[in-house]
């Protein structure tokens, strides 16, 4: 039998906000880690606020933080949110903020690398920078992944149909051919749908459907009959 193990824990960065004016030393950071996230589903980041030598610092539910991801390329703004201040005056909250992604703020976007940065609001209503380092950078770098979710495919689209002429009936009738349903992808209880688009159309269309498959397909047939 195989173990799996899986790990649960707080994704969380460290940010540096210089309020506190004691400070005893600088202490730089190598570097601050690559963000990482999912796409289309709920993501939740601890934002860890310290000083320059690295030491916690309080914040409080009167001041306001303010997550910005955008596209650096094109300088397009892609998610501005407030942060959630967790510091309830406890050790164990002690400067921390929380960031809540829901899934649609990422499901419409590009599986790529984004920047972020936080900023504070002042008491004159203006923003001051927070950093991502203590070399003053103030951005850092979000990889949007989406090694959860399925990729969708498109949809068949049929815009050519055979036409012939019944002999019985003298009317012209329209074949799709046989359209490949994919049912080794159909893994759950979930119907195949259909959309017709017509202009103009007046007549019967009938839709033939098995589950036969023969050399591998399965036969799905529009049949248009004007």
């Amino acid at each position: 039998m195989q173990n799996l193990p899986i790990y649960l824990y707080p994704n969380t960065i460290n940010v540096i906000l210089d309020m506190d004016t004691n400070i005893v030393g600088v202490n730089r950071i190598m570097y601050q880690r690559d963000l990482k996230i999912q796409k289309g589903i709920k993501n939740q980041i601890q934002i860890q606020f310290k000083n320059s030598d690295q030491k916690k610092i309080r914040i409080s539910n009167t001041q306001t933080f303010v997550f910005s991801m955008f596209d650096a390329i094109n300088q397009r703004l892609i998610i501005n949110k407030n942060l959630d201040v967790l510091d309830n005056g406890s050790t164990s909250t002690k400067g921390l903020a929380l960031l809540t992604l829901n899934e649609s703020d990422t499901l419409d976007l590009d599986r790529t690398s984004y920047q972020y940065g936080i900023k504070v609001l002042d008491s004159d209503n203006s923003y001051t920078p927070a950093y991502a380092d203590t070399y003053y950078g103030m951005a850092g770098t979000i990889h949007l992944n989406n090694d959860i979710n399925p990729v969708l495919k498109d949809s068949i689209s049929v815009t050519t149909f055979n036409g012939i002429i019944n002999s019985s009936t003298g009317n012209y009738e329209y074949y799709s051919g046989n359209l490949y349903a994919n049912p080794e992808y159909n893994g759950n209880d979930a119907l195949h749908t259909m959309q017709l688009y017509l202009t103009g159309y007046s007549g019967t269309i009938y839709i033939q459907g098995t589950w036969i498959i023969i050399r591998g397909q399965v036969a799905i047939i529009v049949l248009f009959q004007l």
